[in-house]
């Protein structure tokens, strides 16, 4: 059952692993109540939000939802695809050589990097700046934390169930475990080690890749393809696609079983920034969504 928690949506480091991943432990006790807690929570939560959208189905359209001025275009779009493309090729560089793993330190660079980038499109980007126009302000924060454990708790029974059947239908030589959760369950790291990953799954990919793909990406897309829901789904899919995995010997692509759970988190990610107007709800939902994620190896070391 560890392996359901595979879909830790971060994007880390190109892969340095090799194609044949270690056995998972046995479930402790401790992690499977919390995973049944956490799906009968979501599950009623969710029940709960599909009975209000009914009632409101207009705010599920996004009707009468305005953008946010900007002057974001291709060459934009075009920046962050092909810093993903790149990442995907050095990865596969790396599993072709099989270098050294690499450190957590260079996951922070690496981070710290792609914020800075989001950072300066942002800002030249969007007519009112980082805060205003972006939606980076603080603004309402209580009211959007509160849709942002919501969400969050919402969508992870879904994508639960969606990497279930991924695990049970794909072809094991299609699947690859995530190595942030396998490297915090797995007792390799130092209690520091330990703690800087969890944060960085937790604090700090939420916060840099919401910036990038949601504020940044999914408001370029909105603006030249047209509507707020185009905008959401083509920023989704290509955030999706970036979880996945190329590897060598054979060549083949892996990590098939996280692009529908993290194609449709993208969607209530989007969909949430798109409401609001601002990205805290979005990084709330990713933050619990990475955090239930990590529990369960936390649990069973």
């Amino acid at each position: 059952m560890t392996s359901l928690f595979s879909i830790l949506a971060t994007s880390t480091q190109p892969a340095s692993q090799s194609a044949s991943a270690a056995a998972d432990p046995a479930d402790s006790p401790a992690a499977i109540a919390f995973l049944l807690s956490v799906l009968a929570t979501g599950l009623c939560v969710l029940v709960v939000w599909l009975i209000r959208r009914a009632v409101h189905p207009d705010r599920l359209l996004l009707t009468g939802i305005p953008g946010r001025p900007n002057h974001l275009g291709w060459l934009h779009v075009g920046l962050i695809v092909g810093w993903a493309v790149l990442n995907k090729v050095t990865g596969f560089v790396a599993d072709r050589s099989e270098p050294p793993s690499n450190s957590m330190l260079g996951q922070y660079i690496v981070m710290a990097g792609v914020m800075a980038v989001a950072i300066v499109l942002g800002n030249t980007g969007f007519r009112h700046g980082l805060i205003r126009g972006m939606g980076l302000s603080g603004r309402r924060w209580i009211v959007d934390t509160v849709r942002g454990v919501i969400g969050g708790l919402a969508v992870y029974p879904v994508c639960f169930g969606l990497v279930w059947l991924g695990q049970r239908f794909l072809p094991e030589a299609l699947r690859r475990p995530h190595e942030l959760l396998q490297s915090i369950g797995g007792g390799s790291l130092t209690m520091l080690e330990q703690c800087l990953a969890v944060a960085l799954a937790v604090i700090v990919a939420p916060i840099v890749e919401e910036t990038l793909y949601r504020g940044v990406l999914q408001t370029a897309l909105r603006r030249l393809l047209g509507g707020p829901w185009t905008g959401i789904v083509v920023s989704s899919a290509i955030f999706a696609a970036i979880h996945m995995s190329v590897l060598p010997e054979p060549v083949r692509v892996m990590g098939l079983e996280v692009f529908a759970p993290i194609f449709l988190l993208a969607i209530v990610l989007g969909y949430n920034y798109e409401r609001t107007g601002r990205l805290w709800a979005s990084i709330v939902i990713h933050m619990i969504f990475n955090g239930i994620n990590v529990m369960s190896p936390l649990l069973n070391t």
